[in-house]
């Protein structure tokens, strides 16, 4: 059994090792200097931002208002009916967050 203490591990360090090349480590630097932040700070702000956007995507999908629309109409008008290809994707083994494998 773990003991919890005041600081939680979202509020511990970690590091990060990272190999790159002179070049790009020197226009890393550069553009830090004229940022006003440490090279630290400059690659983990780019580098959260990046994350930020690659989230974003995965986690919401866009649809015309075509798409959104034919999206709908298949909702409204589907089958009330267990289709053999539904007990079959129930059937299959899940993941921990529930997705299907």
């Amino acid at each position: 059994m773990s003991t919890f203490t005041n600081e939680t591990d979202s509020n511990k360090s970690a590091r990060l090792d990272l190999k790159t090349n002179h070049e790009l480590k020197s226009m890393l630097e550069d553009a830090a200097v004229f940022s006003g932040t440490s090279l630290t700070g400059f690659i983990l702000a780019a580098a959260a931002d990046k994350a930020r956007e690659v989230m974003n995507h995965h986690n919401n999908t866009v649809l015309s208002s075509a798409a959104w629309a034919k999206l709908n109409a298949v909702i409204e008008n589907s089958s009330r009916e267990v289709t053999p290809g539904m007990k079959a994707l129930f059937k299959k083994e899940r993941r921990p967050n529930g997705d299907p494998i």
